[in-house]
This record gives C-alpha cells, sequence and structure tokens, in this order.
C-alpha cells in the first residue's frame, strides 16, 4: 500500500507568503512555501489547532483519506508538517499548545497544496450589492445541479459525519466543478466525543439540506423518488471499495492519535472500549450502511434548505 500522507520536516517549510482569508476553525492559518516529498516547492496552506481540538488534526487526515479513496476533487497533496514554535516568534500557537509541545518547541500542523479554488462564501460576504448576491447566488445555485459529482459529495458528507460543509470549504473550480476542502469540522465536530461517534446521529447541516434539494429538481415524474435514492445508492456503493484503499493509513493513524484513550459505555460484556476501536468500527461500518439512505434522503428533502447567501 502506498502512503498517501506525506510528513514533512521544517526544513521543507521555505517561506511565509499571507494571511489565510478564511479558515475560522484553524489557528494562524496562513499561505506558505513549502517543498513537497518530489522536491517541488508549491504554494500552500498550513493550520494549526491547539491542545482542545488535537482531534481536529486527527479529522483533516480521515477527512482527505476517504476522500482520496472516493477519487473526489480535493487538494494534490496534502499531510503533517512538523512546526518549531517559541514563545516569543509564535505566541498565539505556543498559548494554545500542549506542555509536551512546548518543551519540545514543536508542534504538528496540517498542510496542503492551495487548490485557487473561489471562496464564494467570502464573495457574497463582501457582496456591493443585493443585485450581485442575487447574481453569486444563482449562479452557484446552478453549478452545484449541473454538478456530475453532487451526489457522490452527498453521500461523502453523509460518512464523514460532516456538519461542517459551507461555502468556505466547497471551493469552485473552472467550468462549474467544485474541490473539497478542510475536513477539522468532521465526525460531528472537531473535539468529537465517543458517544458523538456511537451515538451515529444523521447529519443534516445547512448546506446538506440545500444541496440535497438541489439534487432533487434533477428528478420529476412518477418515479422521482426511487431514481433519486438510485443514484445516492450508486454513489454509496464507491464507499466499500473506497475504504479498502486507505483502511490501513486510516487505522494506523487513528491508534497514534488515541493511544491508549478507553471510554466505559456500561454495555456489556465488554464496558471498557478503546476510544480507537469505536472510531475504526464506525467508519468501516458506515461505508457499508445502505439500508438507511431512504429515511435520511427522507429527512434532507423535509427540512427549509438554507439561503446560500448564509
Amino acid at each position: 500500500m502506498n502512503q498517501i500522507l506525506q510528513y514533512l520536516a521544517f526544513s521543507n517549510y521555505r517561506k511565509y507568503l499571507r494571511p489565510a482569508v478564511d479558515g475560522r476553525m484553524g489557528l494562524m492559518t496562513h499561505v506558505a512555501e513549502i517543498t513537497w516529498s518530489d522536491g517541488i516547492q508549491r504554494e500552500s496552506y498550513v493550520k494549526f489547532y491547539g491542545e482542545q481540538k488535537r482531534r481536529a488534526l486527527l479529522n483533516e487526515a480521515i477527512g482527505y483519506l476517504l476522500i482520496s479513496g472516493l477519487g473526489l476533487p480535493q487538494p494534490e497533496f496534502a499531510g503533517f508538517l512538523e512546526f518549531k514554535i517559541s514563545e516569543k516568534l509564535t505566541p498565539e500557537i505556543w498559548e494554545k499548545v500542549s506542555d509536551v509541545d512546548r518543551y519540545r518547541g514543536v508542534t504538528y500542523a496540517w498542510v496542503c497544496t492551495n487548490t485557487n479554488g473561489i471562496n464564494r462564501r467570502i464573495e457574497l460576504d463582501n457582496a456591493q450589492s443585493p443585485e450581485i448576491e442575487s447574481y453569486l447566488t444563482a449562479h452557484i445555485v446552478e453549478a452545484l445541479k449541473s454538478w456530475e459529482k453532487l451526489p457522490n459529495l452527498i453521500m461523502c458528507d453523509d460518512w464523514l459525519a460532516n456538519n461542517d460543509r459551507n461555502l468556505g470549504n466547497l471551493l469552485e473550480l473552472p467550468n462549474r466543478t467544485f474541490t473539497l476542502i478542510d475536513h477539522g469540522g468532521i465526525l460531528y465536530g472537531d473535539n468529537w466525543s465517543p458517544w458523538d461517534i456511537m451515538r451515529n446521529a444523521t447529519i443534516s447541516g445547512d448546506l446538506q439540506k440545500m444541496y440535497m434539494n438541489l439534487f432533487k429538481q434533477k428528478f420529476e415524474g412518477l418515479f422521482w423518488k426511487e431514481n433519486l435514492l438510485a443514484e445516492l445508492k450508486s454513489a454509496k456503493k464507491e464507499h466499500e471499495s473506497a475504504f479498502e484503499l486507505v483502511k490501513g493509513e486510516i487505522y494506523q493513524l487513528i491508534v497514534d492519535f488515541l493511544g491508549e484513550e478507553k471510554i466505559n459505555t456500561g454495555l456489556p460484556p465488554n464496558p471498557i472500549q478503546n476510544v480507537s476501536n469505536i472510531l475504526q468500527d464506525f467508519l468501516a461500518s458506515n461505508a457499508v450502511q445502505v439500508s438507511s439512505i431512504e429515511a435520511k434522503c427522507d429527512l434532507w428533502l423535509s427540512a427549509t434548505p438554507c439561503n446560500v447567501a448564509k
């Protein structure tokens, strides 16, 4: 199995370029010039998460690997960067990391190459008039409706338990296609608990409702729902083989991040469970779960779709 994620030394960080215009969850998110494993320097995003959001760093990796297995568009390269920190030079990071990181003088950042996609959320936030906002909204709606990967996106975010999908992490590319970035908020949030994972609740984020209702418009006639479900189930069937492609790397990452963390579930016959096993089982079982798609579809379609401009 070829390793997908890259592990880069601080020497691969060439120079700071500019602050990121978005990236609400990350700490000191910025654009830098990074030398990747092939020796080529690329403009890349660098994002830090504090000790209280360490799970978000794991989320980034899991999301990238699963999306890689599915073959959906996302940054060409991604991985972890060991980044030197100090109280004087990087105070914003220093205040948020663990005592171990401070002692070592390094922490880990999530890095990915720049897709050069268009952040429509920023464009909408900065719209100078209602007419411009209306024009941008209509454009986004039509682009999403015509994107052939829309059912794959719906099923992918469901698998990832991603309630954080928004127009800031679904970037538009030329000819009305999109690329997926920023996975820190998957798995029910950037600081999920094992109970969140075990509940396995159906996600129903604002954009999830919107693009499900847009997808519905593709179908008409007496059998519209049957045809809609058939496309979603077809997209879902890709998950099992996609998971097999990346399962080994994901499982090792989960163990590396969560170690021997345990939880008392109170459930016989083995109430004490490793959190790593709970997460691994969640990803594996949801990769093959197709029986609940119709109920989820009913939920998403019954919800009032959000205003895309929000």
